[in-house]
């Protein structure tokens, strides 16, 4: 095999026969010289021996001038043995001293090699500025605070470098640099258009931070191929985050880089938070759909969210009762509350469904159908405009709220409890006149409440109220409106319609829109009234036109009762095209015709009375 390069024979010294190394009267060594073909270069590092002859104890090699490059050589210098004689039996032919000596070596392409001058900044990604420093930089703590804070970059905690060179490279840490942090430094010589490792550098999060995404390197002045990263491992803590990085740092160059055209190099890199490890588990959430159930009953499904693990027990209850509602296969377990005793409930430790990732329960739970009353029962005692009313049986069901149904409490009219005195006795916000034994009930909208009670270490989140109930759900009863006309004066009366009452019902928080498929329920309806005189003909009261006003916002501008839906349970309708035909002159009837316009009903049932006393009269 071509080796590439050639020896000379040893170089010529004049012994005589029997001259030995022992007398000391013959030179002690011999030396050879190698040297590289055309094209090549060799390097005395490259060379060796074996299977030395006995006459020699030792060859070394040495470079004449810088190994591997143009115009080297090699010098072979071997050492003759301490018994070795001048004669024939050491290799003495004639006037010649044949010694063959084995060389193992090679010589090499000639590659030329390039210097390289290298700036390495820290860089995080989301600000595109430098960062961080490592400890040993020049920069001090308060310098660098100052630099960063007048560019307004914040001092980054997220991750740190650590950088090893490779032999024969030089690498140093430095200074702040227009604004910029540089870490790190490393000067060279590579091989021209090869790609060599210069050093390695690891990436490493701090505390508490992983890396969002894998770190890069970007070149300011030079193409992203002169220095490059090959990602060599990662390091991953117990939740499997990414917290260190480790690159082996790269440089290919086709010219000499100085330092006045220094490559400069940013090591880009973006670090989040690590998730807080929760030390409880939580139960996060509740659903239920909305907040209003059917006055016919349904069933809802029921659905809690939270961590995988946390137990809980719920319940649901009437709250005209404070009874439970859940179904005996729902009722699992029993929960003891203050307030309301003990309950059956309902108890699960939630479990993780790979196909959603998220931890939950679900089942289904009914809720009856309405029942307003709450308690039917007599007067006891005559009631004269009286607001204090006592009643036969307990009052124990009955609440500040409740509505008082009677015969004798003009259905244009709403009553309330104010106040519960005793077991028989309640007050209420209008006086009430009626016979002892009368019949009175009250009433309430149904509601119903969803409580979760968290156990074994388990708590509730921030988005679960603090205060029972913690859901409530509404039901309603079908909302009526009904439009009546009054006159008190008796001056006139209303012939027709036959009944006067117009009477409609709706669907409690329902849009006449989102009813418009249900024929019953009325979306839009003319009114239309006569009036004949007792004696004597019709006229307008005072400077009135006797055509009625309408509001559905301001009860000062309506002539009717109740029309404001903020104030009455929220049934909101509109009144126009309001038409009197012509009253005065002795005319003895006249009409009064309008247009109704459903927007949206409420939750209680609603009179609206249009009072003619202020409008028209008979004289």
């Amino acid at each position: 095999m071509a080796n590439n390069y050639t020896i000379t024979s040893f170089s010529t010294s004049t012994e005589k026969i029997n001259d030995s190394i022992s007398a000391g009267n013959m030179v002690t060594t011999g030396a050879l010289t190698i040297t590289p073909n055309q094209g090549y270069v060799i390097s005395a590092a490259n060379f060796s021996t074996s299977n030395l002859p006995s006459s020699i104890s030792s060859v070394t090699f040495a470079d004449t001038s810088s190994a591997g490059q143009v115009g080297n050589t090699v010098i072979a210098t071997a050492t003759f043995a301490s018994d070795f004689v001048i004669n024939s039996a050491n290799g003495l032919v004639g006037n010649k001293l044949n010694i063959s000596i084995d060389i193992d070596g090679s010589a090499e392409i000639f590659q030329e090699q390039v210097s390289y001058n290298v700036d390495i900044f820290d860089q995080q990604d989301d600000i595109n500025n430098i960062v961080t420093v490592d400890n040993n930089d020049q920069v001090g703590e308060q310098e660098l605070d100052t630099i960063l804070s007048s560019r307004g970059i914040p001092t980054n905690t997220g991750a740190s470098l650590s950088y090893t060179s490779q032999a024969n490279q030089t690498m140093s840490t430095s200074k702040s640099e227009n604004g910029l942090v540089r870490v790190l430094n490393i000067t060279g010589k590579v091989l021209k258009n090869v790609s060599t490792k210069i050093g390695s550098v690891s990436v490493i999060a701090s505390d508490d931070y992983y890396f969002a995404a894998k770190p890069y390197i970007i070149n300011t002045n030079y193409s992203r191929s002169v220095i490059t990263l090959l990602q060599t491992s990662v390091t991953r803590d117990s939740n499997n985050l990414i917290t260190t990085y480790n690159f082996d740092i790269y440089v290919k160059s086709s010219q000499n880089i100085t330092s006045a055209l220094k490559i400069k190099s940013n090591i880009v890199y973006k670090t989040i938070p690590k998730p807080i490890v929760k030390t409880t588990k939580e139960i996060t959430r509740v659903t239920f759909g909305t907040d209003t159930v059917s006055s016919l009953g349904e069933t809802r499904v029921i659905k809690v969210y939270g961590d995988e693990g946390a137990e809980f027990d719920l319940t649901v209850t009437k709250d005209t009762t404070g009874d439970s509602i859940l179904s005996s296969t729902n009722a699992n377990s029993t929960i003891f509350d203050s307030t309301v005793a003990s309950l059956d409930s309902f108890n699960k430790k939630l479990i993780k469904y790979t196909s959603t990732n998220s931890s939950y329960c679900t089942f289904g739970q009914k809720f009856p159908a309405y029942n307003s009353n709450i308690l039917s029962s007599t007067l006891n005692g005559a009631k004269s405009s009286a607001t204090s009313i006592t009643i036969d049986g307990s009052t124990t069901n009955v609440k500040i709220g409740d509505r008082v149904i009677m015969e004798e409490i003009p259905n244009t009219s709403i009553i309330k409890v104010v106040k519960v005195d005793s077991a028989h006795v309640v007050t209420v916000d209008t006086a009430i006149t009626a016979p002892d034994e009368a019949s009175i009930i009250f009433s309430r909208p149904e509601k119903y409440h969803i409580n979760i009670y968290p156990k074994d270490g388990t708590t509730l989140s921030s988005s679960i109220p603090e205060d029972k109930p913690h859901f409530t759900i509404n039901q309603y009863s079908n909302p009526v409106l009904k439009l009546t006309i009054s006159e008190t004066d008796s001056d006139f009366s209303v012939t027709s319609p036959s009944p006067t009452t117009v009477t409609y019902t709706g669907r409690p928080q329902a849009s006449s829109k989102r009813l418009k498929d249900i024929p019953s329920i009325k979306r839009r309806f003319s009114l239309s009234y006569t009036l004949t005189a007792s004696s004597g003909g019709l006229r307008a009261v005072g400077s009135s036109t006797g055509t009625p006003t309408w509001s559905s916002t301001d009860s000062t501008a309506s002539s009717w009762s109740n029309s404001v839906y903020a104030d009455n349970g929220g049934t909101h309708i509109e009144i126009s095209n309001i038409v009197v035909s012509a009253i005065g002159g002795g005319q003895t009837t006249a009409t009064i015709t309008a247009d109704v316009d459903i927007i949206k009903w409420g939750t209680e049932d609603v009179t609206m009375d249009l009072n003619l006393d202020n409008l028209i009269e008979a004289v």
